[in-house]
């Protein structure tokens, strides 16, 4: 699998560095940020193909932070991983795109969906990238409720 840059936004570095551990054989360089601020500042210097962000943090929300990197035509996948899911910010972050939302600690959850975001992401880069065969993911409540919403329309 191709390997691409990973950006993990977390005010717990605990977390980070779980996260690092368990995604550092899926990426080639991984950024890490505490706030939406110090992230957009990575993600202006650095290419990222996948953003695995909490929602609550002190500066701005992870929310804040997806409308800001949509605001700038930025649509690298952005998974949230976040003790404080519910259908409401659910539906906040599909408006804005978001690729996936794992409520914390479902960690081998996030191992899966971070393969598919990372191979997302590397695939906007480079349109005729062959898509690998990942290992069948669970669905999460997130995309059942885009399943939800997709059958409304």
């Amino acid at each position: 699998m191709r390997k691409g840059n990973l950006l993990i936004i977390d005010d717990e570095e605990d977390i980070i560095e779980i996260i690092k551990n368990i995604l550092s054989q899926f990426s080639a360089n991984i950024y890490t940020a505490k706030n939406g601020k110090e992230a957009l500042e990575k993600i202006k210097t650095y290419k990222m193909h996948l953003i695995i962000c909490d929602i609550n943090m002190p500066k701005m929300s992870g929310v804040d932070l997806l409308k800001t990197i949509r605001a700038e035509e930025n649509n690298v996948p952005v998974v949230f991983f976040t003790g404080y899911g519910n259908t409401e910010l659910m539906l906040e972050a599909a408006k804005y795109g978001a690729f996936d939302f794992i409520e914390k600690p479902m960690f081998y959850q996030l191992e899966e969906i971070a393969q598919r975001g990372m191979q997302a992401g590397l695939k906007q880069e480079d349109p005729s990238m062959p898509i690998e065969n990942l290992p069948h993911v669970e669905i999460t409540k997130y995309q059942k409720l885009l399943k939800e919403l997709s059958h409304k329309k």
